[in-house]
């Protein structure tokens, strides 16, 4: 599980523009098409930026990159999803609010363990497709001579479009994540559920630092 979620954001992180193949075969992209294709190679050419940078500590890129991500992720619906509705339906505000922010800080520790081994990837772009009226971008990383399919989930947040699921050959983070949620949970009460993910951060924290 840990590996999963690492890689998604790779395709973020790792892809530059001069390393990217265009699997549109020529065609016009048009209207919303046009601007969840541009959401995601703009996010591209921005980290790449950042993770280039030669003046910037490795703590710094790790927070420039957050900032550029975190607008278009919404992890926020993320975490509710991850629940669904066995869960998230039981807990109060306060609860949904604590189970958000522990989910999203355990997505970023994970998500930036291995963020300087992931710089030399090349990526091919797909034509977003729309599917009841939300849109799904495939791509593919081109890793030592592997291809990993990776396929962004996209919906309409006001005049904004925002990921909220990504899938890795045809795995869904979100169901990967729910599923293990909901079997700790049969078991454990939501409270243990909070103290097992926040030790885990805290876990991977203490690592990050030793490697210092």
């Amino acid at each position: 599980m840990e590996k999963l979620l690492i890689i998604p954001l790779a395709l973020i992180l790792a892809g530059s523009s001069a390393g990217a193949e265009d699997k549109r075969a020529g065609r016009v992209l048009t209207g919303d098409q046009k601007a969840v294709d541009a959401l995601i190679r703009d996010a591209v050419e921005q980290v790449m930026g950042v993770l280039k940078s030669k003046e910037l500590s490795q703590a710094d890129k790790k927070d420039r990159v957050i900032m550029i991500i975190d607008p278009i992720i919404d992890m926020s619906l993320m975490a509710k999803l991850t629940l669904g509705r066995s869960h998230w339906p039981k807990l109060d505000e306060k609860q949904r609010k604590l189970f958000t922010g522990i989910f999203k800080e355990q997505l970023k520790t994970s998500y930036f363990e291995k963020l300087d081994l992931l710089t030399d990837e090349k990526i091919e772009y797909n034509e977003p497709v729309e599917k009841d009226k939300k849109f799904q971008m495939l791509t593919v990383i081109l890793s030592k001579g592997q291809r990993i399919g990776m396929a962004y989930k996209l919906y309409k947040d006001k005049d904004a479009w925002k990921v909220y699921d990504i899938e890795i050959e045809g795995v869904s983070i979100v169901k990967s994540y729910g599923s293990q949620y909901d079997e700790f949970l049969r078991d454990n009460s939501f409270d243990a559920l909070i103290k097992k993910m926040q030790r885990k951060i805290d876990e991977d924290k203490n690592l990050d630092k030793a490697k210092k």
